[in-house]
Parts: C-alpha cells; structure tokens; sequence
C-alpha cells in the first residue's frame, strides 16, 4: 500500500485515530518535508490548504503501512471535504520516497496565515476530533458528500458536548 503525506488536521493523532477507527502506533508515522509547497489556513476557516510555493517546505508526517480500508476512511473523510490524492515525492530522514498528499480541489480559496497545528490544536482539536467521530460513523453507509451537508451541525453538537464537560454552569 502507498505511502501517505499529512500537513495539516490529520498531524493530530487523536483525530487521525479517530478518522482510522484504530490505534497508529508511532513506528506507522515519521517526519516528512515536501519541498516547494506551503500550508495556509483557509481564510476564515478552521483547515489548511496546502500550495504550491518554490522555496517553501511544508513539513508533516508520512504515515506508513496503511491498509486498503485505512485509504477508504481517509479518502471518505478527506474527500468529503474536497480533497483528493496524488502521488509526490517527499523528503524524509530515510531518503526521498513516493506518497501520496491531499490537496483540496478549490485551490482558487482566500489563504490566511501559515498553518500552526498547535494553534489549531488548542482552539479547534476537541471540537474537531469529537465532530470526527460523528462523522466516520457514517463510513460505510452513507456517502461523504451526503454527510458533509451535516457537518456543521456536527461541529455545534461536538461544541456543545464539550461546553457541557467543561462549563460547571451548564
């Protein structure tokens, strides 16, 4: 099975667990460079995007020995969303190999600031991973592009479920 580059949400092992449905241990991920390529937030958004940029090198990790269903789930979760795959060659501590990358089919979005996973992390993860959860759940019975409608309620009820752990007013 391929090889797969990740830059952005999916670098959280919580939700990357989340999104597999089962555990990553950490020999089946290592740093990885793509070299003349950026991470950005979307403007406004709470993702990245990643882009083409001579000189950049949007750092990440490389997931290795994924299954045939750990491509399905992350193809489901990821191209829910609009992202699709293609093979590039990243740079790891090992050498150059071939993986693939997701990159999103509305390159044309407005880009905000360099993508800062533990800003994300802090101010989206919980309500990110709970949404996951949610959302994989589905897998296998309803096509992503049915469910994406969904998600920003997903979001509000992952939100909510947080508030409520969290906010001894509630």
């Amino acid at each position: 099975m391929p090889d797969l580059f990740v830059y952005g949400t999916l670098c959280d092992h919580e939700l990357l667990e989340n999104v597999l449905g089962r555990h990553v241990a950490a020999s089946e991920v290592c740093p990885g460079e793509f070299k003349d390529h950026t991470v950005h937030w979307v403007q406004d958004q709470n993702y990245p995007v990643i882009i083409p940029h001579v000189g950049s090198t949007a750092k990440g990790h490389v997931l290795t020995g994924l299954s045939q269903e750990d491509l399905a789930k992350l193809d489901y979760y990821e191209g829910g969303f609009g992202y699709f795959t293609q093979d590039v060659s990243i740079s790891t501590q090992s050498g150059t190999l071939s993986a693939l990358v997701y990159f999103s089919d509305h390159q044309d979005v407005a880009l905000g600031a360099k993508w800062e996973l533990a800003r994300w992390q802090n101010v989206w993860g919980p309500m990110a991973r709970s949404a996951s959860l949610e959302f994989m759940s589905a897998f296998g019975t309803t096509p992503s592009k049915n469910v994406i409608p969904y998600f920003n309620m997903m979001q509000v009820r992952a939100h909510s479920r947080i508030l409520g752990q969290t906010d001894p007013r509630l």
